[in-house]
């Protein structure tokens, strides 16, 4: 769980948000230094992770819902537009690569992490009604599961109509030319933004929850160490970021899938008995 929580945070996820969102930013303003915009980019999200109690309401009742509109229209733009010829790959083949290219988004690390934070602020909001807290846990883990699957395969299924055009793009690169191509220059530009906000809102949720959940140093100082630490790995690039998460989440994931299952049948024997 050390080693998952490194990779949730400074040494891996962190450091690829921020190349992501300033590949998206980069049409937006050209001239902008990647240092300048990396820099910029960590100590807004510090300060935003440090004033959490002030932007936990921003993140939930504007910049979700606008970040939700912009993928949707992504993805009913993308559905409406001609299919273009495949590039020849067999779906089992296909169906392996992406599930294994699949663990290095680290969904299920980030749910272990998060859910237990969401679970926390449920529970001081419903103090002394379990079955409150329960209703409420599970109705929103329906509807966050239920929004990711249709992201998810939204995107991949208008990815693919656009494969040849995606062929030679860098990865990161992947979702602000996705939205470029869907969308034309203009709400192109629009949906870029979102990435970045995107990108934003996952660094400040994960610095939050890893602040949290780490027991030491103040909560304050643990967010400058994170911040620091993610600035420094975005000099290894981002094909080498992506590189080390792939090979660390390739040997982990299998165990934390197992981990995740025999804790889930242990709670069930625990109840039953």
């Amino acid at each position: 769980m050390t080693v998952s929580l490194a990779l949730l945070g400074p040494f891996a996820v962190l450091p690829r948000c921020v190349e992501v969102a300033r590949a998206a930013f980069e049409p937006v303003f050209p001239f902008l230094h990647p240092w300048a915009f990396n820099t910029t980019f960590c100590l807004f999200a510090l300060f935003c992770a440090v004033r959490r109690k002030a932007v936990l309401p921003a993140l939930g009742y504007v910049l979700s819902p606008f970040l939700l509109g912009c993928l949707f229209l992504i993805i009913v733009q993308g559905f409406f537009a001609p299919h273009s010829p495949s590039l020849g790959m067999p779906p089992l083949p296909s169906f392996k690569l992406g599930f294994v290219t699949g663990y290095d988004t680290m969904d299920l690390i980030a749910s272990l992490f998060f859910s237990a934070g969401i679970w926390s602020m449920v529970s001081d909001r419903y103090q002394g009604h379990p079955r409150n807290i329960f209703r409420a846990t599970l109705t929103g883990g329906m509807v966050g599961m239920i929004l990711l699957a249709v992201i998810y395969l939204g995107l991949a299924f208008v990815a693919s109509k656009y494969a040849n055009e995606l062929q030679a793009v860098p990865h990161e690169r992947i979702m602000s030319r996705l939205a470029l191509l869907t969308l034309g220059p203009s709400w192109g530009l629009v949906a870029s933004l979102a990435v970045v906000l995107a990108c934003l809102t996952t660094v400040i949720s994960l610095m939050m929850t890893i602040s949290t959940t780490i027991k030491g140093p103040s909560y304050v100082l643990l967010n400058v160490a994170i911040a620091a630490i993610t600035l420094a790995m975005l000099g290894l690039g981002f094909d080498t970021i992506m590189h080390l998460i792939h090979t660390m989440v390739s040997f982990c994931y299998p165990i934390i899938i197992l981990l995740v299952i025999v804790n889930l049948a242990r709670k069930k024997i625990l109840l039953a008995n």
